[in-house]
């Protein structure tokens, strides 16, 4: 039972370290429109009025993603019982992964 925690911890933490990415590239991009509407940068191939679309999108996706990710892993601190210290490293590596899986996965793609 042990066993499949842990896999539940590690399929979790490692799909979540995968859509952190996109998280960051929505905030990446409201921040380019955020620029480009104060004219610190000038990038012709920005549309016009996305600033508002990628903000929204950006809010709500943190919205709905920061709490499912936090209290995902309170639950399976607590079904799993090792030391919070532990649990942390676990899931930071696995979250970490799963990131630089999706940036590898963009990257070649």
């Amino acid at each position: 039972m042990k066993l499949l925690n842990f896999l539940g911890v590690f399929l979790f933490n490692f799909i979540f370290g995968s859509l952190f990415f996109f998280i960051v590239a929505f905030c990446l991009m409201t921040f380019m429109y955020i620029a480009q509407a104060f004219d610190w940068i000038l990038d012709p191939t920005l549309d016009e009025g996305g600033l508002v679309f990628f903000l929204i999108l950006t809010l709500c996706a943190s919205a709905i993603y920061f709490p499912i990710l936090i209290f995902g892993n309170i639950y399976f601190k607590e079904k799993l019982q090792i030391k919070k210290l532990k649990f942390i490293a676990f899931i930071s590596v696995i979250f970490l992964i799963g990131f630089f899986f999706a940036c590898l996965l963009a990257y070649f793609i």
